[in-house]
């Protein structure tokens, strides 16, 4: 066994944290740590997507139904060129597909 940033670890990668956590059943370090890590996350993904608004067409259909599409390409090439290889890749991942969704369907009930 051998310690890591203070937690005792296994030969299987466990960690050992019930020292750290108080009684067991409660975890409010790492509740309090994921929320504030989920925060600062949240707030990289607006600002990289504050102007999502200006890429996307929305669609309105017979029934007033809304279709919002981002247009990536005009939204990769709203970046400076030094950041665009990042975005072209960014673009694709999942955490960005997610966070879009979100935006966009807040975008079409306005």
């Amino acid at each position: 066994m051998s310690t890591i940033w203070g937690m005792d670890v296994y030969a299987s990668g466990m960690f050992d944290v019930s020292n750290h956590l108080g009684s067991v059943g409660t975890f409010p370090r790492p509740i309090e740590a994921a929320k504030g890590f989920l925060a600062v996350l949240r707030s990289y993904l607006d600002s990289l997507c504050s102007n999502l608004r200006s890429h996307t067409i929305t669609n309105v259909q017979s029934n007033n139904d809304k279709v919002s599409l981002l247009l990536k390409e005009s939204f990769i090439d709203s970046y400076p060129s030094r950041e665009r290889p990042f975005m072209k890749l960014f673009v694709d991942t999942q955490l960005f597909s997610v966070h879009t969704d979100l935006v966009l369907s807040f975008i079409q009930k306005q």
